[in-house]
């Protein structure tokens, strides 16, 4: 169940719901989307993406993955 952190007033998400909201907006931008395996893990304050580092992604997946993930991160918080 959706909570907010009372620190930063922001909705929180599981990991494994963080990964799926960032992977469903990866497939809007590219009609073939390759099997990226997705992590999302505790950074800090904050939390991040992580690939497995023996799969290949190509510079502009990358840099929209990253971009998807910065602007869900201003928006919810990884619930613990």
């Amino acid at each position: 169940m959706p909570t907010t952190n009372l620190k930063t007033r922001k909705p929180t998400r599981t990991a494994a719901e963080l990964a799926a909201l960032i992977k469903r907006e990866l497939s809007e931008v590219y009609r073939q989307l390759p099997n990226i395996p997705i992590t999302v893990s505790p950074d800090g304050d904050s939390w991040k993406v992580v690939f497995p580092r023996d799969v290949p992604i190509d510079r502009n997946r990358l840099e929209t993955i990253l971009l998807i993930s910065d602007r869900l991160r201003n928006k919810f918080d990884l619930n613990n």
